[in-house]
């Protein structure tokens, strides 16, 4: 085979479409196509050998490129790169990248024009769908009422004008602007850490930040994420304003607490009220008989008791150790410290009192005679729950935390009742004041702990109390328990 056949058979069997023109013959008519040209026109061999480049062109880019083609084809320029429309035989338009080379004789004058033809339709369409789904985006960020940021080398490059309004700046100020500009001083360190944690590929998602506005420091909630915007990786910002909702939830919580305040009022005065009743009745008849009786004296001192005890326990609420007293201390010392102060009780209850301890808790940073207080209120509560029985306490650590758990074999809480433990003046006993459970949850709380309780009726009670190792950078117990 010799080198024109050869070239002839490359031509031929080409993948992409190709066609050969004449630059001394009729202008625009191929002097040879291959069938990959056939292919993507839909026409036949002689079909095409006839049809101008005017005929099969798209008419606006036709007119676009005519110039460069006539120069071509004439001469002037040695090739031509374009992307083009062109009409199949169907009437449907596909699109092409052509390639243009001239080829010259000896004496330099124009000779052929090579041309080739990438099918480049699906490309195009996938490129159309994007733009029209990028158009749709952008639409449905510019009418959104969440204010849409992107950011970029730490500044803003793009605001929707839910944006500008909640900023109070306009378009033209905030674009270009440094993200943290919109930060106190005080919060720029934090702002700056977040913002490389984004670029690191993190999100944040219902984050809430204080922001600098053009109305003032303004409360808001947003969700950051990595993204791509303009062909460049960028930080895409949703924010919105929760100020008016933060007061809002202020103004609640005042309500709640002196809601909270009324009830426990009404409860001292509830549980207080009686024994007074009591000793007033018995102080009434001792002016009238004039005659002194020592049961009804045992009685009203009871009764006195019984007043001083609810008022020392409604003053445990208002006593706040600060964490700072907080120490590593040895938590089974605590524990069985605990457990000799209710040694006396059990044993005259006939009552089992156990421990197992996990050997490798370290020392706790916690407030040691805070935590006494809580095991020794809950093991009471669990003697008083029993006529007989055992009560057992374990310790295990899992991560960062450790769970003390207390667990009794008396008469169960029904689970209808469950939820209301620790509330003032909610007890399960006859003559209690749920004051002792409510400032157990109050420590546990300061301890940065959780306090749970699980029981059946006639099955007896498990409490659970999780308490982190270590005060200071702890985060929420529940991830620690993963």
């Amino acid at each position: 085979m010799n080198i024109k056949n050869l070239y002839k058979l490359a031509f031929e069997s080409a993948g992409i479409a190709m066609a050969i023109y004449d630059c001394q013959g009729e202008v625009g008519i191929p002097l040879a196509i291959n069938d990959a040209f056939c292919k993507f026109l839909g026409y036949t061999r002689e079909e095409l050998c006839c049809k101008t480049v005017e005929e099969i062109s798209h008419p606006d880019d036709y007119k676009r490129d005519l110039h460069k083609i006539s120069c071509l084809l004439t001469g002037h320029i040695d090739e031509i790169a374009t992307e083009k429309r062109y009409i199949h035989k169907s009437g449907r338009i596909v699109w092409g990248e052509l390639k243009g080379i001239l080829q010259r004789n000896e004496d330099k004058s124009p000779q052929f024009a090579i041309v080739q033809i990438h099918d480049i339709t699906h490309r195009k369409s996938i490129e159309k769908e994007l733009l029209e789904s990028k158009e749709k985006y952008e639409s449905l960020i510019q009418d959104s009422l969440q204010a849409f940021y992107v950011v970029r080398d730490e500044k803003v490059i793009f605001v929707n004008p839910a944006g500008c309004e909640l900023s109070g700046f306009s378009k033209e100020e905030i674009i270009g602007s440094n993200i943290y500009d919109y930060f106190t001083k005080d919060r720029v360190e934090l702002a700056e850490y977040n913002y490389n944690q984004l670029l690191m590929g993190n999100s944040y998602t219902n984050e809430e930040q204080i922001v600098i506005t053009n109305k003032g420091e303004r409360v808001i909630e947003y969700t950051a994420t990595k993204t791509v915007y303009e062909e460049e990786e960028a930080i895409q910002v949703i924010a919105r304003d929760i100020t008016e909702r933060k007061k809002y939830e202020e103004m609640l919580v005042k309500s709640e607490k002196l809601a909270l305040v009324g009830k426990l009022a009404a409860g001292v005065a509830h549980e207080i009220r009686n024994p007074l009743t009591t000793i007033k009745g018995f102080t009434q008849l001792l002016q009238m008989t004039k005659e002194y009786n020592e049961q009804h004296a045992a009685i009203m001192m009871n009764e006195l008791s019984t007043v001083e005890t609810i008022i020392d326990e409604f003053l445990s609420l208002a006593k706040t150790k600060s964490t700072s007293s907080f120490e590593m201390n040895d938590l089974h010392s605590i524990i069985n410290r605990a457990i000799t102060l209710v040694k006396t009780n059990t044993d005259l209850h006939n009552i089992e009192l156990g421990a197992q301890f996990d050997e490798t808790i370290p020392l706790v940073e916690c407030e040691d005679e805070m935590l006494i207080q809580v095991f020794t209120n809950i093991i009471q509560n669990a003697i008083e729950s029993m006529d007989t029985g055992f009560i057992t306490m374990s310790t295990h650590r899992k991560n960062d935390v450790v769970t003390v758990a207390v667990v009794d074999n008396g008469c169960g809480i029904p689970k209808d009742r469950l939820k209301n433990l620790g509330e003032p003046f909610y007890s399960t006993k006859e003559k209690g004041t749920g004051l002792g459970l409510m400032i157990s949850y109050k420590i546990i709380e300061q301890h940065k702990g959780q306090m749970s309780f699980y029981s059946n009726p006639g099955e007896g009670t498990r409490v659970e109390i999780i308490l982190p190792i270590k005060q200071k950078n702890i985060g929420q117990i529940n991830e620690k328990l993963l």
